[in-house]
Parts: structure tokens; sequence; C-alpha cells
């Protein structure tokens, strides 16, 4: 914003001769202005007195620094969700990630929540899952059966009659650092064809 070169008390003084009498070309040579900013004046500050402007011109210059600020922060909340519904990220990442801001800042977790689009209530959810069974029935079936994998135990488990959903066992099968190395075929070297 363009700042005004007049300070508001000569505004306010040049607006008291012209109600007092004095004609437009006068002032207008006399101050140095165009005729044109001394009706903008008369029309925007006529009756004012010298503080009055001051505050006026202070509450102006207030309300343009608030309104860049207010464009700024826009523009952070739009970018930020933006790369949030581009990334899409899962609900554990979304916990962290709030769980941080709470760190910083306690009370802006509604603003977050609303922000990552995620229950303020499942802030507080805590997991019941107890996996102790499966642990130790893949414990057993480890030492009982060193060189198998995942699947392999997975159908003992069925066949034993025990009814396990394979993706709970895999995730425990993960947890506990288990997944065995995958073999490759062993490349035998090409033998020279002879007649």
């Amino acid at each position: 914003m363009k700042k005004s070169r007049t300070s508001p008390t000569k505004i306010a003084l040049i607006l008291k001769e012209f109600d007092q009498g004095k004609s437009a070309e006068e002032l207008t040579r006399e101050h140095g202005i165009s005729r044109a900013a001394l009706y903008k004046w008369r029309q925007r500050y006529g009756g004012m007195e010298a503080s009055e402007l001051k505050r006026i011109k202070q509450l102006e210059e207030e309300n343009a620094k608030l309104k860049r600020m207010y464009a700024n922060l826009a523009l952070e909340l739009e970018t930020a969700k933006y790369i949030i519904e581009k990334k899409a990220l899962k609900p554990c990442k979304k916990r962290s990630v709030i769980e941080s801001i709470r760190e910083e800042r306690p009370k802006g977790i509604s603003k977050a929540c609303r922000l990552l689009k995620t229950s303020r209530s499942s802030m507080a959810y805590q997991s019941i899952k107890d996996d102790t069974y499966i642990i130790d029935r893949l414990h057993k079936l480890t030492r009982d059966h060193p060189t198998e994998g995942f699947w392999k135990y997975n159908y003992r488990l069925r066949n034993a009659g025990e009814t396990i959903n394979h993706k709970r066992l895999h995730r425990v099968y993960q947890q506990l650092n288990l997944p065995l190395r995958r073999k490759c075929k062993k490349r035998v070297p090409t033998r020279v064809k002879e007649p």
C-alpha cells in the first residue's frame, strides 16, 4: 500500500482552511497537492480533528496488515489440505502428526483433527488387541518346524481346528520378525553343447 506523503495534521489544516473559505486553486498551489486529492480528503475526512485523522490512518494500516496476514494463512491452509488429500495419509500416520502437534500446541488439536479429517474421539482410543495366544502358537510352530514359512503355519493352525484370520496372523508374524529369507534358484552355468 502506497503511503501518503502528507501527514494527518497537515491534511486537517488544509481542510480547515478550505472550510474557512480559501479556494481550491489557492490551496493546491500553496501546498503542492492536486485538486482531486483535496476533494477526496474532504469527502473522506471532512470535519475531523487531527487526532481523529491520525487514528483512522493507523486503523487503515492495521487493517491492511491483517488482510495480508489472513491471505497468507489461508494460502498455507489450502496448501496443507492439498498435500494431505494428495498424499492420502493412513490413520496411524495422521495420528502421529496430531500427536506431534499436541506436543507443540496443546490447544490446536481440534483444528489439526479437522484439517486431517479425523474424529477427535479417535485420539483417546486405546487398542485392546490381545495376541498372546497367537504369539504362543507361532513360537511353538517355529520351534517344531523352523524351515517353514507363514502360509505353512497358517495351514497347520487351520488343520488343527483353529480359526484365525490370515491377515491377523500375518500381522503378528511380521511383528515377531519371523519371515524367512526367500530361497532363490541356484543358477547352474550353461553347459557347452557338443555334437
